[in-house]
């Protein structure tokens, strides 16, 4: 966070000249595209000139939606009303801010840089580090000039590590890169021919690489690697700083891992790896090498090595047609991803099958398109893929970059199935990846074998712009505490969290502590608070630095004696109940509370309760009474504590309906998910799960024929039914049987015929071009949650949570 007012002795020289209507605004987000916005009150844009975009084409517009702060190369006439900043340069600018924030803070910083690898070692090692340490990473491929410093910016007093990629095309760009992540520790992936063009010779770009590590303690790299290993040898003066490991012996074990020998500097280690390709071989001895330096024990970096993970959560493994093996990475395309699914494929292909990628065009990388282009072809050459598909409109023109022994190109990915035949993928691992705009599930359903294909889809972006929406009735000061219980009322905890984690929510809360768990080792390092604390979970608590509530005599007996025989000192928060009777110290217990937290020797880091009927007019007296209660009974508690407490009592519905109560801190559950439980900005919310099934088979049946179990479907015409894959242990609720459930086919609205089964449910698709693996839409912004709680009489809640952990989640950003 830095102030307005502060960003002028920031910029520097950089600076031309300010406007400075409001000081004292907290820059708290930094936005570089119009389109991914984290906040209004408390974010700046920068208009970065790129060589496909402008950011100055999008000032008005957002000056229209509220923004305030905006840094600048040109200013637009009549720009008033507004902070800005015109500067000589936007990405300098942008780096130089996030070079003052990573001053801030005194715990290590890891750098990566290399040729290849960069992405899956920094995901890995912040996988092993965690939950030891609290980890803050490079989201994605975020390691360019402009996502360099978006990943400094996200470091803050919760974490004590940071790990950090960087990337660069050309000379003259390490240097910006160093200046802004100042890293302690350094690690060297490897050097190849990537980024040739952009150097008069491989000597200058292992200099400007090496610009990174100039200032770092220590910097791990592969002895095995000549070059580097000849440039140390002829440069003495790194010898001081240099962390060496070099492979002694290899041995496969089977398909699937093999035994590693390694010598570090720091000793011998003995690795058994969950891998046997060369590439991926190389980045887990890099996390090895870097735990050894951190000096953690052999057995801990073994255990650590043997739960990598060897893909990221969207990539999914797929029986294909004609024998094939499809990879599904159909949701996102960039650079780093691209490696990471290269490297997955690679440790995925079966011995003597060909290799083949289906790519779209890629978009708003920063970057030329043919620059990029032959960036790509060198990680598919590397990778030795025999078959490209290049789908998209500048696929014609960025053939000509690509050397593979074939490439085809299609205008379009309608064009591609049209012309699409089995004999593409017949046998073959095939990597299937695209930009979302460009709909690749749709070639991946062309060439998967039809299983169950029952999914939650979740829409990242729709999430960000619900949070977005709710943070524009709070003041910037009130904090916002997200509701991810419940598996995230279904949604999945872990990705979800990840993304709030990135869009700066101050807290997490979770039900109880194995979720809370379950996040720490996903590498989440937000505050969490477990709400159901039990007597017999405290050593989770400390072990994965959760924050308990204390709701109970009990509880708070049993925490106080477990501090006591541990020697640890526990910080709490306290829930109070004013009249939801659930859990909570009663008024009742004041007396009692009171003297004990004065003997507390932890902090009480807040103080809340719940509204029992926030979403409902006819209660907003004993609601208000609540609200009362509430603060005179925290003002007691702060005045034997002698020190303020952050508080809190409002969820979705009370945010929107008691804004006088928002107090230090919101929760915000269901409206985030795009349920807004008072209807009275449904129409601002977007929504973010959409559930989806497929037909198993199509049948006929006469006039009269009965349809389940119970015979309670009957026919009373000839029709026709598809079978779906989806049913109640699915979470497909049974109340929805006969008729009063529907769901969508083919852009029609079906009827459930008959009773739902525990796997299966039938569907009148009569009239219909209906066909076995055709999509089938369960609900969504058409057939809304809403409308089916209201059909069951129950509340969105319910059927949202209700979506079995079965159901695969796919994740995706429109």
């Amino acid at each position: 966070m830095v102030l307005a007012r502060e960003l002028a002795d920031i910029l520097g020289d950089n600076l031309i000249q300010e406007q400075l209507l409001f000081p004292d605004v907290e820059i708290r987000f930094l936005n570089t595209d119009s389109r991914k916005l984290s906040s209004i009150q408390n974010a700046i844009f920068f208009a970065i000139v790129g060589p496909r975009n402008n950011g100055h084409q999008y000032l008005e517009e957002l000056k229209e939606k509220g923004f305030q702060n905006f840094v600048l190369e040109t200013i637009p006439e009549q720009f008033t009303k507004t902070n800005f900043w015109q500067v000589k340069n936007s990405v300098l600018a942008l780096q130089q801010i996030a070079a003052h924030h990573r001053q801030k803070f005194s715990y290590p910083v890891i750098a990566l840089t290399g040729s290849n690898g960069k992405t899956i070692v920094k995901e890995w090692l912040a996988q092993a580090a965690s939950p030891e340490f609290m980890v803050v990473k490079s989201p994605g491929s975020y390691n360019s000039q402009i996502g360099v410093p978006l990943s400094i910016w996200q470091m803050s007093e919760r974490q004590n590590l940071a790990i950090i990629e960087a990337g660069i095309s050309k000379a003259g760009e390490m240097q910006n890169l160093e200046n802004v992540i100042k890293p302690t520790y350094g690690i060297f992936t490897t050097f190849g021919p990537a980024h040739d063009e952009g150097f008069a010779s491989k000597n200058e770009k292992l200099k400007e690489k090496l610009l990174l590590f100039q200032d770092v303690n220590k910097l791990i790299y592969n002895a095995g690697n000549a070059i580097i290993r000849e440039f140390f040898l002829l440069n003495p003066q790194w010898k001081p700083r240099l962390f060496s490991w070099l492979i002694l012996n290899k041995q496969i074990v089977d398909s699937f891992s093999c035994k590693v020998l390694v010598s570090t500097d720091a000793g011998t280690l003995n690795l058994i790896l969950p891998f046997i390709d060369d590439a991926s071989v190389e980045n887990a001895i890099h996390v090895a090498a870097a735990l050894k330096l951190l000096e953690w024990s052999d057995v801990l970096i073994q255990e650590k090595l043997s739960q990598l993970q060897s893909s990221p959560m969207r990539l999914e493994l797929k029986l294909g047609v004609s024998g094939s093996l499809i990879i599904d990475d159909s949701y996102s395309l960039d650079l780093g991803s691209l490696q990471l699914a290269l490297d997955f494929m690679a440790q995925k292909h079966r011995v003597g099958t060909r290799k083949v990628v289906i790519l779209s065009d890629f978009l708003e990388t920063g970057l030329s398109p043919d620059l990029v282009s032959k960036q790509v072809n060198e990680l598919l050459k590397q990778k030795e893929i025999d078959i490209l598909h290049l789908i998209g409109p500048e696929a014609e023109t960025s053939k000509a970059f690509f050397t593979i022994p074939e490439v085809l190109v299609y205008s379009s990915t309608e064009q591609f199935i049209e012309q699409a035949s089995e004999s593409i993928v017949e046998g073959r691992t095939v990597l299937i990846k695209g930009a979302r705009k460009f709909q690749f599930e749709r070639i991946v359903a062309h060439f998967s074998e039809k299983i169950h294909g029952t999914r939650l889809e979740i829409n990242l972006n729709a999430i960000v712009h619900n949070l977005n929406f709710y943070r524009t009735l709070i003041q910037p000061s009130t904090k916002v505490m997200a509701m991810v219980k419940a598996f995230a009322y279904g949604a999945g905890a872990i990705e979800v969290a990840k993304l709030l984690q990135f869009h700066k929510v101050d807290y997490l809360a979770v039900a109880y502590a194995d979720e809370g768990v379950q996040l720490r080792k996903a590498g989440i390092t937000l505050p969490i608070m477990v709400m159901n604390t039990a007597s017999d979970g405290m050593d989770k608590l400390f072990q994965f630095q959760l924050e308990p509530v204390i709701y109970s005599k009990e509880i708070w007996e049993a925490y106080v004696i477990y501090c006591k025989n541990n020697g640890v000192i526990g910080n709490i928060h306290i829930e109070l109940d004013t009249g939801m009777s659930r859990l909570g110290f009663s008024d009742t217990d004041d007396a009692w509370l009171l003297k004990e937290v004065t003997a507390l020797r932890g902090k009480v880091l807040s103080v809340f309760s719940h509204l029992a009927g926030a979403d409902s007019e006819e209660h907003n007296q004993f609601s208000n009474n609540q609200i009362a209660s509430f603060t005179a009974r925290t003002q007691s508690i702060e005045n034997a504590l002698g020190y303020n407490v952050p508080k809190h009592i409002l969820n979705s519905s009370g945010i929107v309906r008691f804004p006088n109560a928002h107090f230090d801190m919101v929760r915000l559950g269901i409206g985030l998910y795009g349920i807004e439980p008072n209807n009275q900005h449904q129409d601002q919310l977007k929504t973010v799960a959409s559930l989806k099934t497929t037909i198993s088979q199509i049948r006929q049946i006469p006039k009269g024929t009965t349809v389940s179990y119970g015979r309670r479907g009957v026919a009373e015409t000839d029709l026709t039914i598809a079978t779906l894959a989806i049913g109640y242990s699915d979470g497909f609720d049974r109340r929805l049987s006969n008729g009063i459930g529907e769901v969508i086919v083919q852009d029609t609205r079906c009827k459930i015929i008959g009773s739902v089964c525990m796997d299966m449910t039938m569907v009148d698709v009569t009239g219909l071009n209906a066909k076995v693996g055709d999509d089938v839409i369960v609900f969504n912004d058409v057939i809304t949650i809403e409308e089916i709680a209201q059909k069951l009489g129950t509340i969105p809640y319910e059927i949202l949570t209700s979506v079995n952990e079965r159901v695969k989640r796919v994740f995706f950003s429109d």
